[in-house]
């Protein structure tokens, strides 16, 4: 939804990571990486987030030179100063919840639903041991394509 909003995928992938790891610091190839994006795309996001302050480069002392090419890796993060930054925020947390309760009216409607849980990736803390919880009667092939 907020992908037509913005504009780009790649810009809604980036600002979903920033917004969730708020307080670290990011190099390009570990960004593209994680959204699974190509780099230049990514390049060119995080030159659009920087033009509107929602993102700067992390402090010099965090630079890190890398040892194959010895050029030195830029870091960049939240802008914790940012005047769009609470907006924003607000708006991807409304986008999560809003794929949500899609996700729980579509299993609500395939089965009878005693137990629903939601934690994990869907509640921002990935370290936890489950993602989905569901008791009743919803047959698997359901279950496995809208996770999907």
């Amino acid at each position: 939804m907020l992908e037509h909003i913005f504009g780009s995928k790649t810009r809604l992938k980036l600002l979903q990571v920033f917004f969730r790891h708020s307080d670290q610091n990011f190099y390009l190839r570990e960004l593209a990486r994680l959204i699974g994006t190509q780099i230049n795309a990514v390049r060119r996001e995080i030159s659009n987030l920087l033009a509107a302050s929602i993102i700067v480069e992390a402090e010099e002392g965090k630079a890190v030179t890398t040892p194959r090419t010895g050029a030195r890796r830029k870091y960049f993060k939240l802008n914790e100063a940012g005047i769009l930054n609470k907006d924003l925020h607000s708006l991807l947390v409304k986008e999560r919840f809003f794929g949500q309760q899609k996700l729980i009216d579509q299993l609500d409607g395939s089965g009878k639903i005693d137990f629903l849980s939601l934690s994990g990736s869907f509640t921002g803390s990935p370290e936890a041991p489950t993602d989905l919880l569901v008791v009743g009667e919803v047959p698997k092939s359901v279950v496995t394509e809208l996770v999907q």
